[in-house]
């Protein structure tokens, strides 16, 4: 296994643990509800990082998934630039800058949380500080992997390797672009909460496995700088 491998199965296993764990957690300790979230949306993410003990591995696990992702983009940057065999243009560098701007809006978003923010009158502001950020983590990296699989497609030929993945990519992406609908219909109608928690899983949880895609299109390839 390689670094760029390395960083891929990194950046996903450890958003996607640190998911479950913290639910399991909240829910042994009483400060969620027993469901499945991402099918019955009856806690949102947040609440499994809001109280100790399960905050403390919220913060750790998303906070370094954040870091991680910001090494992936990285990788998938000098990736895309190896097979495209060219120079990149303004709007594929413009994707990557975007994409290190979301993971870094991950971070912040995840390291204002703890038991502080309980009362959200008193914490009006953090918790619109951490509402934002998450927001726009969310819809920069939701919409830059969707480029990516563009790109993707463009660049790589049949039988390249790396095309495999791209069924995959373009499914995680097809689901990805049903539920940013599904959330943006919320200004036409109304969505219930369970709607809204449902949705913020899912996009973290595709989110998650489009990163791990990476995984198998970086197995033969070497992590070397480009200037792009």
């Amino acid at each position: 296994m390689n670094l760029p491998q390395r960083i891929s199965i990194s950046s996903a296993l450890i958003s996607l643990v640190t998911m479950g764990l913290c639910y399991a957690i909240a829910l042994n300790s009483g400060s969620v509800p027993t469901c499945i979230p991402w099918l019955e949306g009856c806690a949102p993410i947040t609440d499994t990082g809001i109280s100790y003990p399960e905050a403390y591995y919220f913060r750790a696990g998303f906070i370094s998934s954040g870091v991680l992702m910001i090494i992936w983009w990285y990788c998938m940057r000098a990736y895309l630039y190896e097979v495209r065999d060219g120079p990149s243009n303004y709007w594929l560098k413009l994707i990557f800058k975007s994409s290190i701007l979301a993971s870094l809006f991950l971070v912040i978003s995840v390291t204002v949380m703890g038991p502080h923010m309980e009362n959200s009158k008193v914490t009006k502001d953090l918790w619109q500080l951490h509402t934002i950020t998450a927001v726009l983590f969310f819809l920069l990296t939701t919409i830059n992997q969707i480029a990516v699989t563009w790109w993707l497609n463009k660049s790589i030929k049949e039988h390249h390797h790396g095309f495999a993945t791209l069924r995959a990519k373009k499914v995680i992406n097809a689901l990805q672009v049903i539920f940013l609908l599904w959330l943006f219909s919320h200004f036409i109608s109304e969505l219930s909460r369970e709607a809204t928690n449902i949705i913020e899983w899912w996009l973290a949880i595709l989110s998650a496995l489009y990163l791990l895609t990476g995984y198998w299109d970086w197995k033969d390839f070497r992590l070397i700088r480009h200037e792009i």
